[in-house]
């Protein structure tokens, strides 16, 4: 329920709502697709903001859109995607979000594009140095630029706390506001997926207790 109310309350402030796998943003509901931009996007890259305004990413979609008002827009994208195979399993997060300016005309669709990795060794090389373009309206490339630390939920979430301790005097209901977005995107992955991580990356003795936490021998 914390969850649900989280997203909502970010849909609300951004006033950007997701319908599938489509995303409105200001202004953008009542108009046709000849009167607004379109920007297609993979699931592996996440919207994060358009125009320093948080957006729901659609879940559960090969692609989805979003949907701008005609003129310069600043898009904010990172890169994460979930790889697993017999072999090997992890939940992959670029290490800084990129932005791309774009002069977003009406009538068009845009892609936006990035070196899509074919394994887990070339995910983790594109997670460390993430790129994605747009080809705009007259066919010239629009390249990314790095704009701010990312990471994992996790992360995020520890480096708000080390970062609230060293800081003098952060702003009111910042640290909330963050440890609130890494909450939600943790409650977004799945439980036994998480699991399976944290048993990879646990010793044998962290995996033995754990083991008696389960049969009820370790209750602390």
């Amino acid at each position: 329920m914390r969850t649900f109310v989280l997203l909502c309350a970010v849909a609300l402030v951004s006033s950007c709502a997701s319908k599938g796998n489509v995303i409105e943003t200001s202004g953008t509901a009542a108009l046709t697709d000849a009167e607004v931009a379109r920007v297609a996007i993979s699931n592996a890259l996440s919207l994060l903001t358009v125009d320093g305004k948080a957006v729901p990413s659609p879940r559960g979609h090969a692609r989805y859109e979003v949907r701008l008002a005609p003129g310069s827009r600043r898009l904010r994208f990172a890169y994460e995607e979930n790889w697993s195979n017999a072999n090997e399993y992890d939940w992959v997060y670029s290490d800084h979000a990129v932005e791309i300016v774009l002069d977003a005309r009406p009538g068009f669709l845009y892609r936006a594009e990035y070196p899509e990795p074919t394994n887990l060794r070339e995910a983790r090389q594109l997670a460390g140095d993430l790129r994605v373009w747009i080809d705009d309206s007259l066919g010239k490339r629009i390249e990314s630029r790095q704009v701010a630390a990312h990471g994992s939920p996790l992360t995020r979430l520890i480096g708000t706390r080390a970062g609230s301790a060293a800081a003098a005097a952060p702003p009111p209901g910042a640290n909330g506001d963050r440890v609130g977005e890494a909450e939600a995107l943790l409650a977004e992955q799945d439980a036994l997926q998480r699991l399976k991580l944290w048993w990879k990356l646990a010793s044998t003795e962290q995996r033995r207790r754990f083991q008696a936490w389960i049969n009820g021998a370790e209750l602390d």
